[in-house]
């Protein structure tokens, strides 16, 4: 458990997210459009010091409802609407078998792996090359398969939730063939026409492609304005800071044009 006192972990927040995030004003100077996340999760100082054994944990138990699913939550997911609805919204509509095989690539703390497993059932593991984040996973989910090493060839789906744009890279392609891929990630203009052309090269089938940067952008929105109400016993400093992450966020939609698509493709 961490020994800092809540003085020090809200300056620790502020320094992480003053050196972490892109300022408003030079983010509309220069009108920036880079795919980067703005948030760096591989300072594991970071999840050590600051998320571990806190009760509110930016990015993951705020809650956002970014989609309309058509479940009852389940008491343990009321606090982390965001990663819930994230997951759930991405597998809807997905043609799963009993017998199916998933592996959430890019796992990190490892939650998505618990909500597929309990609102549809199915086979899932999870896998991130941050063996900080599978170690918490294992320590939070122990029914559950986390790893830091992988065989695709077990595996008859892939999914990417918001973590495409981490781990993509060409040596990934020899490994897809007749598996199907379940994908939301926010793309540049550059990137998705980059990703676009893939599909075609590479005759994939596209079963399902939705724009859905509308509903990511009302959710952060929403977020921004009930924040404050929904979380009372945050300090004033570290919700100002976290409203500044967010707004960035938001300004990579507005100025950078980027935007959020859901894909299920067959490969």
């Amino acid at each position: 458990m961490s020994d800092l006192t809540s003085q020090e972990k809200e300056k620790l927040f502020q320094l992480f997210t003053e050196t972490s995030t892109i300022s408003q004003k030079k983010f509309r100077e220069d009108k920036l459009s880079h795919i980067n996340p703005v948030v760096n999760f591989s300072d594991t100082d970071f999840l050590e010091k600051y998320v571990r054994n806190e009760p509110w944990v930016p990015f993951t138990n705020h809650g956002i409802e970014l989609m309309t699913t058509p479940f009852s939550y389940h008491i343990d997911d009321t606090r982390y609407l965001y990663q819930t609805n994230l997951y759930c919204d991405l597998l809807r509509g997905a043609l799963l078998r009993h017998d199916s095989n998933l592996l959430d690539v890019g796992c990190g703390l490892g939650r998505g792996v618990e909500v597929i497993k309990r609102y549809y059932g199915v086979n899932v593991d999870g896998y991130d090359i941050n063996e900080t984040f599978i170690n918490y996973a294992k320590e939070k989910f122990p029914g559950n398969n986390y790893s830091t090493s992988v065989d695709y060839s077990k595996y008859d789906t892939l999914v990417f939730a918001n973590s495409l744009h981490v781990v993509w890279s060409s040596g990934l392609l020899h490994i897809l063939k007749d598996k199907t891929l379940l994908i939301t990630d926010f793309f540049t203009p550059d990137s998705l026409q980059d990703f676009t052309n893939l599909i075609k090269k590479n005759n994939w089938k596209v079963e399902i492609q939705e724009d859905q940067t509308r509903q990511v952008m009302y959710g952060i929105t929403k977020d921004l304005d009930t924040i404050q109400k929904r979380f009372p016993g945050v300090s004033k400093t570290a919700i100002a800071a976290y409203k500044h992450i967010q707004k960035n966020r938001l300004h990579q939609f507005e100025i950078g044009h980027n935007k959020q698509y859901k894909y299920h493709i067959v490969c």
